[in-house]
């Protein structure tokens, strides 16, 4: 007809690129949008999202063959070398029917080819056949569209790694038509009765793509195909009775009756606008005939029935390609569009995330890749480094957790331990009870016949020596830096005596170890220390009790103490206990005197009130008795010098403070015991002060 010049206007499957030949149909306007465009919509949606290995699975039908007209065309579209680099078709596949067994056969091909590459010879040279991720699938048959979405969930092969993409030219999207001539979405079987496996072909159009000129909305397309056939037989075809069918389900609208509609109203258009043109006068009629004529006034657009109808100057129809997929609650929805003009190709995605739109049912929101992070074995992962920091930095939190925990613990139990330790030097005023008055002359009883027991006469003219009960007694009495308790202690009572401390002093763990240190040393010539009381009204050293008091209090009320052997016996334990205290951790007494030199019920001299510097070094310094002789040594600066002052005051107060009640001064016939026994603690007791201590005296008395 090009040849005669007439117009031409083509619809329905006419879509074969061929028809494009200027040469040979140069008076053609094609409604029908062709193949190689169609092609060209596709490589457009492959580029948008990066994938570029494709497999083509088709059938053909001999009457439409659109699919083999779409497997030529998109071969061409792709091998365009003009701009980026194009997509591959990496595997083709023509099946020659539509059984399950044969789509199931290649199928199983597809999948080889997806999850591995594979190496293949193609006459004679080999080639590396990559993985495919993108499957487009053509069917001239709607059956067959949803057997397929059936089989491949059969296989699996509907997982998120793959992407189905199938194209068509009849502006449903993802509709089919059903045997009635209705449409539906076309994961539906229509039939009655169904089969039963909508599921299955659910789960792969989800996983599928639909690319198609506009879609229109399923009401939409059934209300013009039954106003179609409600105006069979109506002028001018007037057709009644069997001229429209033996049967009322003959009585559908053809597949491409939207096509025959816009074909239509093009011509129209045309017509319209030649006669706007040249008027209704007599050249009109052959203006109609010119097919050069009436193409040249078809160029332009309008909306037909199949979306936005645009013709260029050569007849073409420039489309506008609607991508359909299910959104997250399986409802069709358009999520691209590609609009081509000329050489000028528009892809606008319809949404604003991936993640949450065209691949919202997919896990994570994930566009499918060419190849897989992991491949599609699923074995070849590339090292995550985030992964690898995160688990590193748990293992690293656990570790320290561990190791913070395993020390929290321990300093934990070494807090208890101390605690544990601390509380041996402590003693809560709940364990100390006051003497009860009553039972004060017992104890006096106790102790002279203790005294009766071990002792004879003495050196002032063999008469019995006699101790006044009241005076040892008295020892129990109160005072201001004394008090005398009961201590209760694990069953077992025992009376003590407490120094009393008027002002509370905050103890360090360092003050605690040296108490309990303190508390540790045991000599016969130290007085036992039991602990400290914090938590009364005042802080409180606790001793162990010495029945006769102090060595002050002995001299002034027991004259036997003038006899020579018990004065040389105390002066001795003096040397013994104070030799003692400087050999101990304690170090030093710092502030010895006759006060602080305690007799017991069996006459030992036991030293007391050593120790305690971190204590009596904040309090105020007590006024001192008219008799007592005392050196004040800081321990931080206590010299051999000072430490033998002490000792020779206090030996030297023994035989003075004792003859004072006698009736003469005698000090040369102590002079000499005293110092033996200086001598005798500074070469032997208190050796441990050095080579200088000892040959300061090495030369003979002194």
């Amino acid at each position: 007809m090009a040849s005669f010049n007439l117009p031409i206007f083509i619809w329905g499957a006419a879509s074969a690129s061929t028809l494009l030949d200027q040469t040979n149909y140069k008076t053609l306007t094609n409604t029908v949008v062709d193949t190689y465009t169609l092609g060209v919509g596709i490589r457009s949606l492959l580029l948008q999202y990066s994938w570029m290995n494709v497999a083509l699975i088709y059938t053909v039908d001999i009457e439409q063959r659109k699919c083999d007209f779409l497997q030529q065309d998109l071969e061409s579209a792709l091998g365009d070398t003009r701009g980026t680099p194009n997509p591959s078709i990496v595997y083709k596949h023509l099946m020659q029917d539509s059984t399950e067994t044969t789509i199931k056969q290649t199928l199983t091909n597809v999948q080889a080819r997806a999850r591995s590459e594979c190496y293949y010879f193609v006459m004679g040279v080999g080639q590396l056949i990559p993985p495919i991720p993108v499957v487009v699938v053509c069917f001239d048959s709607d059956i067959d569209k949803r057997n397929f979405l059936v089989w491949v969930d059969d296989l699996k092969m509907n997982t998120d790694e793959y992407v189905y993409i199938f194209p068509d030219l009849r502006a449903q999207g993802m509709l089919h038509r059903n045997n009635n001539g209705s449409y539906a979405d076309f994961w539906l079987d229509t039939n009655t009765p169904p089969d039963g496996k909508d599921e299955k072909a659910l789960r792969t159009a989800q996983k599928s793509l639909a690319i198609d000129i506009q879609n229109q909305a399923l009401s939409d397309i059934n209300d013009f195909n039954n106003q179609v056939v409600s105006n069979f037989g109506q002028p001018p075809f007037y057709c009644n009775g069997t001229c429209l069918g033996p049967s009322a389900a003959d009585y559908t609208a053809a597949v491409y009756a939207s096509y025959l509609h816009d074909a239509m109203y093009l011509y129209a258009l045309t017509i319209n606008r030649t006669m706007g043109q040249l008027g209704s006068g007599p050249g009109l009629r052959d203006a109609l005939r010119n097919g050069t004529f009436v193409c040249n006034m078809s160029r332009g657009e309008f909306i037909g029935r199949t979306g936005l109808v645009r013709i260029d100057s050569t007849g073409k129809r420039e489309p506008v390609f609607w991508v359909t997929g299910l959104d997250a609650i399986n409802n069709p929805t358009v999520w691209l569009n590609v609009s081509i003009v000329g050489d000028q190709i528009t892809v606008t995605p319809q949404y604003n995330t991936e993640a949450t739109s065209i691949w919202g049912n997919r896990v994570g929101g994930a566009r499918p890749l060419d190849n897989p992070v992991c491949g599609y074995s699923g074995n070849e992962c590339p090292v995550n480094v985030t992964l690898y920091i995160v688990l590193g930095g748990a293992l690293i939190i656990v570790m320290v957790s561990i190791a913070a925990g395993g020390i929290g613990y321990a300093v934990r139990e070494k807090s208890k331990e101390q605690a544990r330790l601390n509380r041996e030097c402590l003693i809560s005023t709940i364990e100390l009870k006051k003497i009860d008055p009553d039972a004060k002359s017992t104890e006096a009883l106790k102790s002279l016949r203790s005294f009766h027991s071990s002792t004879g006469s003495n050196d002032t003219g063999g008469k019995k020596s006699t101790i006044v009960g009241s005076s040892i007694d008295a020892n129990k009495l109160d005072t201001e830096h004394h008090a005398f308790y009961n201590l209760n202690t694990a069953g077992s009572k025992e009376t003590v005596y407490a120094e009393k401390y008027p002002i509370k002093v905050k103890l360090s763990q360092e003050d605690m170890n040296r108490l309990r240190k303190l508390r540790q040393f045991d000599h016969d010539n130290a007085n036992k220390f039991l602990g400290i009381c914090l938590d009364g009204v005042q802080l409180l050293a606790v001793w162990k009790y010495c029945h006769r008091g102090s060595l002050q209090d002995v001299i002034a009320k027991e004259s036997y103490v003038a006899d020579a052997f018990v004065m040389f016996a105390l002066m001795r334990d003096i040397t013994n206990g104070l030799a003692a205290i400087h050999s101990s951790p304690v170090g030093a007494h710092g502030s010895l005197t006759s006060q602080n030199c305690l007799v017991n019920d069996r006459w030992q001299l036991k030293i007391a009130g050593h120790g305690l510097d971190m204590i009596t070094e904040f309090q105020p310094l007590r006024r001192k008795s008219t008799f007592t002789f005392v050196v004040f040594c800081h321990i931080s600066s206590l010299t051999a010098l000072c430490k033998i002052k002490q000792l020779s005051l206090n030996l030297l107060r023994v035989p003075m403070e004792s003859t004072r009640t006698a009736t003469k001064w005698r000090p040369p016939r102590y002079e000499g015991r005293r110092r033996l026994l200086l001598r005798h603690y500074l070469l032997g007791a208190g050796k441990s002060y050095g080579g200088v201590e000892r040959s300061h005296h090495r030369g003979g008395r002194r």
